[in-house]
């Protein structure tokens, strides 16, 4: 069974294959203690990964930012898998959930007083709730926005020199 497994592997992953050796690989525990050596391997990008991925979540405007036109239900499903690929790459990797809810209320495209409401509606401050309270307060928004509508309280004036 190792054999076949090893026969799969390439540079780095091969090496530490090498390192075990094939006398201990032929044995009932060389393929767990295979899988455990690369995990050690992988383990230091893995986190670095998730470093990055949690950076790009908690810019309030960038790419797992609500986009333009975007419906409440695929923005919250894009922030749940951001939130599951995040822990799966580290799984020590610890936030509050009330932060969680704030960036996904702070990067959701709604208003300082849309955001207030949600927030005044769902004092326990739970990503659950502003994704369902959003959901049933601006379940058209991305309808409008696509038709071009234009909702005041997202505009800002431009000032005059």
């Amino acid at each position: 069974m190792a054999g076949k497994a090893v026969d799969g592997l390439r540079d780095e992953a091969l090496r530490v294959a090498m390192d075990i050796g094939s006398r201990e690989l032929a044995t009932e525990e060389g393929l767990p203690n295979l899988v455990k050596a690369m995990e050690k391997l992988v383990r230091p990008l893995r986190t670095e990964e998730a470093k990055k991925l949690w950076k790009e979540g908690a810019r309030q405007h960038g790419p797992m930012s609500r986009q333009f036109g975007e419906n409440f239900a695929s923005y919250t499903s894009r922030r749940r898998r951001w939130w599951a690929k995040l822990t799966d790459l580290d799984n020590s990797f610890k936030v509050i959930e009330s932060i969680l809810a704030d960036f996904y209320l702070e990067s959701s495209g709604l208003s300082d007083q849309e955001i207030n409401m949600i927030r005044t509606a769902c004092p326990t401050g739970k990503f659950d709730q502003y994704a369902e309270k959003c959901h049933e307060y601006h379940h058209a928004l991305h309808e409008s926005e696509k038709r071009g509508a234009v909702s005041y309280t997202h505009l800002t004036l431009p000032t005059t020199p």
